[in-house]
């Protein structure tokens, strides 16, 4: 990094869609061989700054300079090649490490990076500099190596926040709601068993391509197995479709939001209320004042960060439209949730209400199956851990044994030594 040359320096950037700011007076300078990591909750403004630098869309105020020339705006012939927004967001652990040797190989030939993620030990790892930004405003710039975690966390959220906490739960019970036997579908996985009891966080863990995701689909009625049979309370259930697997409580969010999680389409309102509005009709007319009380309570509960109901929803941080996804499930009164990666692409503040809300459910009877990569996610939440490998289950774990280094042995080899 060569703090004596500055590559980019933006000067009181400011934009505003409609009635909102999503950034207002924002600065910052980029050194030549420097990674610039760029941090902040949903709803920040970083991606709004990117789209900006790359000339997707034009500022209200604010100018630029570059290599020492001014612009007032940019557009995309003259913009700069910049990014990595949520770059390690669906990467293995190896995957991200060459990552950042290709990173760290563009600084050595004098490159500028301006990195952007929610993963914030990633974000000490290969950054020289992090800028901070809360609610469209810019906090502050630090150095990497002089900061902790925690430090920048309270600079996002203008709290301490306790992430990956062990949470405490009350005690589950032991009556199994849903039992697979011998499911198989190849070659995704086979000759999976397991059950899930009452009121308890089950997680699979394990590499991406391991069979976690289809197994999930399976379940929801996505994908017919070839063999095998589902139980729910003791009873063996024909699970042909989603739509079965709604009408027996259960509930998918999966793993990409904004492909089968969201509809684009729609507005917050709709998407929320959508999975339930047979409930909120009569005589084939949906009740508005029904659906709009609904949908403010899990607005309200979850936090989720809009403008109104009637707010289109591809308009919403990243965070608040899988808080979305989340309310659609939980205004359905499921029994049984599973979901895909929840909190992945998601900021801390958010992260750390999302388990909290996981846990709150458990206590009121919800079983909840999660698929996560995060594992310091899965050892802070789970009762019990799940590894699967090359499409089978090849461990167990009580969360009381559970760690790291387990998960990721039997994940890889297959089995703890």
């Amino acid at each position: 990094m060569n703090k004596e040359k500055i590559i980019l320096k933006a000067n009181n950037i400011t934009k505003r869609f409609g009635g909102i700011t999503a950034l207002k007076d924002v600065s910052f300078e980029i050194f030549e061989a420097e990674c610039h990591a760029i941090v902040g909750e949903n709803g920040a403004g970083k991606t709004t700054l990117l789209n900006i630098l790359s000339g997707g869309i034009y500022t209200d105020f604010g100018t630029f300079e570059f290599r020492g020339k001014r612009y007032d705006r940019l557009d995309p012939k003259e913009s700069i090649s910049i990014g990595l927004n949520e770059p390690t967001a669906a990467l293995t652990q190896s995957e991200t490490g060459k990552l950042f040797e290709i990173i760290r190989f563009l600084k050595s030939k004098g490159i500028s990076i301006i990195f952007v993620s929610h993963r914030l030990d990633e974000v000490i790892s290969i950054s020289d500099r992090v800028s901070v930004l809360r609610d469209g405003n810019y906090i502050g710039t630090v150095i990497t190596k002089n900061i902790l975690v925690d430090e920048i966390i309270k600079m996002m959220v203008g709290r301490k926040i306790e992430l990956y906490q062990k949470l405490t739960k009350k005690e589950k019970g032991n009556s199994v709601v849903l039992q697979v036997d011998g499911l198989t579908k190849n070659p995704f996985f086979r000759d999976i068993s397991f059950c899930a009891k009452k009121g308890e966080i089950l997680t699979f863990s394990g590499l991406v391509g391991s069979g976690r995701t289809e197994l999930a689909q399976s379940i929801f009625g996505f994908m017919k197995p070839e063999s095998g049979q589902i139980k729910l309370n003791g009873k063996v259930c024909k699970i042909n479709s989603p739509k079965d697997a709604m009408k027996l409580g259960i509930g998918l969010l999966p793993e990409d939001r904004k492909i089968n999680g969201i509809i684009n389409s729609m507005v917050v309102r709709e998407n929320v209320s959508i999975a339930t509005l047979p409930k909120l009709s009569k005589i084939g007319f949906v009740q508005c004042l029904r659906e709009k009380k609904l949908v403010n309570e899990f607005v309200k509960v979850l936090n989720i960060k809009i403008s109104s109901l009637e707010e289109a929803v591809t308009n919403l941080s990243g965070g608040n439209q899988q808080k979305v996804v989340i309310a659609r499930w939980l205004a359905t009164q499921v029994k049984i949730l599973i979901i895909d990666e929840p909190t992945q692409g998601i900021d801390v503040g958010s992260k750390a209400e999302i388990h909290k809300l996981l846990i709150e459910l458990t206590q009121e009877g919800v079983t909840i199956i999660i698929i996560s990569s995060d594992l310091p996610e899965v050892l802070s939440i789970s009762d019990r851990i799940l590894i699967m490998r090359s499409g089978q289950i090849v461990g167990e774990l009580e969360s009381s044994e559970a760690t790291e280094e387990k998960i990721i042995t039997m994940a890889t080899v297959g089995s703890v030594c």
